[in-house]
């Protein structure tokens, strides 16, 4: 196994390397989510990754609602994964109303 030193780079390497460091540390893997949209009214809504793992009928996530820029508590009623896309009914504890969200297609919860 050949181990490369930082001394025996090219300088247009060694800016790669600088350059893919900074872009991690800039944009972690944290600040991803799950983009949807409400069936209901259109407006996108986002679920941030840390939540995918538990949607799950009965757990309570956060949402961030782009329609009025806040996030809301929502308990998870089901989940219906189809080919191109997964539905979730909410029940937004907030407003107290039901929503529908049509979410991309993803793989979420136990299969």
């Amino acid at each position: 196994m050949k181990i490369i030193s930082i001394d025996s780079c090219t300088p247009a390497r060694t800016h790669l390397i600088c350059f893919i460091i900074i872009l991690i540390l800039i944009f972690p893997l944290s600040v991803f989510s799950w983009d949807g949209m409400d069936y209901d009214t259109g407006n996108y809504i986002e679920i941030d990754d840390s939540d995918i793992p538990s949607i799950a009928p009965g757990a309570i996530i956060q949402i961030y609602d782009n329609e009025d820029s806040d996030y809301h508590t929502l308990e998870i009623m089901s989940v219906v994964k189809a080919i191109d896309e997964t539905n979730i009914e909410v029940f937004d504890q907030d407003t107290e109303e039901y929503r529908t969200f049509e979410m991309e297609h993803i793989k979420v919860g136990r299969s």
